[in-house]
């Protein structure tokens, strides 16, 4: 699935947060809970729904993913001149 945004991110925002890494990171470990609890949440409020609980299960799991990509990209961040 390809997600198309509708603002482009500022590259002064990217340099703003490696400049406070482990805010940035806190901010974004706790945006993936609030997403995985959501996800669990649905599920027990709508057990019948069968459609839509393995891409929930899915999307409430990939935290490790979606670490190694956010990782990936401040080193990239860092690096690039």
């Amino acid at each position: 699935m390809e997600l198309k945004l509708k603002y482009t991110t500022p590259i002064e925002w990217a340099h703003q947060a490696v400049k406070d890494i482990d805010s940035f990171l806190q901010d974004h470990a706790d945006a993936e809970r609030k997403v995985a609890n959501m996800c669990l949440s649905l599920i027990a409020k709508y057990p019948n729904r069968i459609e839509i609980i393995d891409e929930l299960i899915q999307i409430s799991s990939n935290k490790d993913q979606m670490k190694t990509a956010t990782t990936s990209f401040f080193i990239l961040m860092i690096l690039s001149p």
